[in-house]
């Protein structure tokens, strides 16, 4: 099956008056420019990860925004944006850490996460 662009921007338009949510209002919730969000309202297909993110936040799959099928709920995303950006946010601040305090900071998680009770809840 082939993805018609201008379906997908429709579909995201779509999104977007039902969320009463402007270019710039969608762009801070996917954490992009609204540049960005124009061009996905003008026939261009979002990189997977932000398509991930709009059907986050509109509770609709990824299918869906792609074809226009698919409204079954048991394949709706189900995982909070909130962890995912909260997650890439800092992920983002500690990669402009100097070498030293990045290398400290990881030994100090390091020390925290062998300090809790069930170290099987992680993995380094």
């Amino acid at each position: 099956m082939e993805i018609d662009q201008s379906k997908v921007s429709e579909r995201i338009d779509e999104i977007m008056q039902k969320l009463s949510l402007n270019q710039k209002q969608l762009a801070d919730l996917l954490g992009i420019t609204q540049p960005a969000v124009s061009k996905y309202l003008s026939n261009r297909i979002p990189p997977a990860y932000i398509l991930f993110k709009i059907a986050q936040i509109s509770g609709r799959n990824m299918e869906w925004f792609l074809t226009g099928e698919s409204e079954d709920l048991s394949y709706k995303v189900a995982e909070p944006v909130v962890t995912y950006d909260a997650g890439l946010k800092l992920e983002k601040k500690i990669s402009l850490l100097p070498k030293e305090i990045y290398r400290r900071l990881e030994q100090l998680v390091d020390s925290i996460l062998n300090d809790l009770p069930d170290k099987s809840s992680y993995s380094k």
